[in-house]
């Protein structure tokens, strides 16, 4: 089987990573869900997660839709959320989560 039919078997049988439909919770009201119930101010997210204030005020705006995986997983860390709820978060983004739940032995 040539290369390239063997990489687009591949890329066929890979699972895809969908964000959620439109109509749930947007990732915006998300944080800013996450955000109000840790009690931190805009500053002291911005702080604990090494992100920019205006990015975060972006962030929770809508104006950043799709932030990368980085800063994402950052702002959870910073946030003191499990990382179940980092990865809800990721995966609401497009993401692949930090834990895949295979058993690796």
């Amino acid at each position: 089987m040539l290369l390239s039919r063997r990489i687009q078997k591949m890329e066929d049988d890979a699972p895809m990573l969908k964000p959620y439909p439109r109509s749930a919770q947007s990732l915006s009201d998300k944080i800013a869900e996450f955000r109000k119930s840790s009690g931190l101010s805009f500053d002291k997210l911005a702080e604990r997660s090494f992100t920019n204030i205006s990015y975060l005020h972006a962030l929770e705006s809508g104006k950043k839709a799709r932030p990368s995986r980085d800063i994402l997983i950052r702002i959870g860390f910073g946030l003191g959320i499990e990382p179940e709820l980092v990865d809800e978060l990721l995966i609401m983004a497009g993401h692949l989560p930090l834990f895949t739940g295979y058993d690796l032995k």
